[in-house]
C-alpha cells in the first residue's frame, strides 16, 4: 500500500504514515520499499512523506480535541458508521463477513468506518 500512495501522491502531495498492519512488514521488520526509487519519486513530484506517532504530539491532543468536539458540535464535522446496511449481502455480523466487509471498503462502498458486529458469544472468547 505505501508504494501505491507514494505512487499516486499529486505533485507537491504530502503523503502522512499513521501506522501499518505488522502483517505487511518484512521478517526484518522494515518496508518493502525499494530505498533507492523513493527519492526519486518523491523528487520528481516535489513530494514529501512524514511520519506521525501520536506520543509525540500529547500536549497539544487535548486542544485539537476540543476543536474536533466543536466542529462535530456546530455540524461542520460528520462521523459516519456503516454497518453493511447497503452492501448486497447485508449487515456485517461475525467473523465470516470480515471478507465482506473489507471488499466493501476496496470498492469504495462505505460511508465513514466500517463495522463488523460480533455475536456476544464471539465477543466474551476475544
Amino acid at each position: 500500500m505505501f508504494d501505491l500512495a507514494v505512487d499516486s501522491l499529486a505533485t507537491k502531495g504530502h503523503l502522512i504514515v499513521i501506522g501499518f498492519i505488522s502483517g505487511y512488514q518484512s521478517p526484518t521488520g522494515l518496508s518493502p520499499v525499494k530505498a533507492g526509487s523513493l527519492p526519486a519519486k518523491l523528487l520528481k513530484k516535489s513530494a514529501s512523506v512524514q511520519g506521525f506517532f501520536l506520543n509525540h504530539y500529547f500536549s497539544e491532543y487535548q486542544a485539537a480535541m476540543k476543536h474536533l468536539l466543536e466542529l462535530y458540535a456546530r455540524g461542520d464535522l460528520i462521523c459516519e458508521v456503516d454497518l453493511g446496511h447497503l452492501a448486497p449481502e447485508g449487515r456485517f455480523i461475525g467473523l465470516d463477513s470480515v471478507f465482506r466487509a473489507v471488499d466493501y471498503m476496496y470498492m469504495g462502498k462505505n460511508t465513514g468506518k466500517i463495522v463488523v458486529e460480533l455475536p456476544h458469544s464471539v465477543n466474551s472468547k476475544l
